[in-house]
């Protein structure tokens, strides 16, 4: 027989276990609420837990930061290409930055 992780086996009780893994989750939780911008907490609202909270931000964010880190990588190829002293060179890095 298996059981619920959230109830005692062959009981409506619910375990410790469980009780923990929530007070656990809900701290996790509020840390991550916590971090975010007030335009991005709009995103999560309504979301119960740290795992789907997280998959969420991880979905909106992974595509843009792979963009993202592909635009830095032609720059910085780009950046190879100048014949600039080393000094225009280490400012247009920084500005890419």
């Amino acid at each position: 027989q298996t059981c619920s992780a959230k109830f005692r086996c062959g009981t409506t009780e619910i375990s410790p276990e469980y009780i923990e893994w929530l007070r656990k989750d809900l701290l996790l939780l509020s840390w991550i609420k916590s971090s975010l911008s007030e335009v991005i907490h709009t995103q999560i609202i309504g979301l119960k837990t740290s795992l789907v909270v997280w998959s969420a931000l991880k979905q909106s964010y992974t595509t843009q930061s792979k963009a993202r880190i592909m635009q830095l990588k032609s720059q910085f190829q780009d950046l190879k290409k100048w014949s600039s002293s080393m000094d225009v060179c280490i400012n247009k890095a920084k500005a890419i930055a």
